[in-house]
């Protein structure tokens, strides 16, 4: 007995040293559908897994709370503060939206128009000349809620029958964020991207860190037929319907290749990578504590 009580002592100890004297944290997802399902809550704790490891947090274990919609997941290393909400509840949905010209919202909407005044738009902006623009405006991140209240009001009253309005992926320490103007999905083939995707990783060097894609043959097809059509126009590349980037097309793309590139550092690029990568969550979950 004194010697099994020594052996514990020991295991404990060299457990300790192993994880660096860290402790194990804990946190508690709930899903937005009072009514999801338990396999739907085991697909979501593998992806929130899988997610955790790819920025290297140790998972050791996550558990369904049955008749609660809620995953219990206790892990051992540090999510980023500024990353948390994004890598724990965000679906993942990856798209490639075609964009419109900023001057069809500015003809479009009246200047009396509360979202006018908003985005700053002024009548000078009528006259724009200069190459094909889908930037709207750059507004305060606490403005984003009043623009979204506008956005619904406009497409309720039948005013952005063919456009949509989108803006910067919003992240923890962000105050100000680009707004962008889509083409509506109903007036476009949707590229699920994320959907097609073969393989995926992080390119990082001394002056760029960068996601680079790799679609299948169906994705390849369709991003080169995307690029051709929409040649020295923006494409928005999305995520949950938020941009992570909007860059102008050159030249046809063909070969299935796709670079993403940001003002985001390797750690940033990994977090994005995780939830590019590791799947869609089947539902919308918030963080319960």
């Amino acid at each position: 007995m004194q010697y099994l009580k020594y052996l514990g002592i020991a295991l404990i100890f060299s457990l300790t040293i192993a994880f660096g004297f860290s402790q194990t944290s804990q946190i508690i997802l709930e899903s937005t559908n009072p009514n999801i399902s338990e396999s739907l809550l085991t697909e979501a704790a593998e992806i929130i897994e899988n997610r955790l490891q790819a920025v290297k947090v140790e998972v050791i274990s996550s558990t369904i709370i049955g008749g609660t919609g809620k995953i219990q997941i206790e892990y051992l290393g540090e999510i980023s503060d500024k990353w948390r909400e994004n890598l724990l509840t965000r679906q993942g949905q990856l798209r490639f939206r075609e964009t419109l010209d900023r001057t069809l919202f500015i003809k479009t909407i009246s200047e009396e128009d509360p979202i006018f005044e908003l985005l700053g738009l002024q009548v000078l902006n009528r006259e724009i000349k200069d190459e094909e623009n889908a930037v709207l405006a750059t507004l305060k991140v606490e403005l984003i809620e009043d623009l979204s209240v506008h956005v619904h009001r406009l497409h309720e009253e039948g005013k952005l029958p063919s456009m949509d309005v989108a803006w910067d992926l919003l992240v923890a320490d962000q105050e100000d964020l680009s707004i962008y103007l889509l083409k509506a999905e109903a007036q476009t083939e949707a590229f699920m991207a994320g959907m097609l995707l073969d393989r995926s990783h992080l390119n990082v060097n001394q002056d760029q860190v960068a996601i680079m894609l790799e679609f299948n043959k169906v994705g390849a097809e369709k991003w080169a037929n995307m690029t051709k059509k929409n040649i020295d126009k923006m494409l928005a590349i999305t995520l949950d319907d938020q941009v992570l980037m909007a860059p102008r097309v050159r030249v046809e793309i063909s070969g299935g290749k796709c670079q993403i590139t940001g003002d985001f550092d390797e750690d940033e690029g990994r977090y994005l990578l995780a939830m590019i990568s590791s799947g869609e969550l089947p539902a919308k979950f918030e963080i319960s504590n």
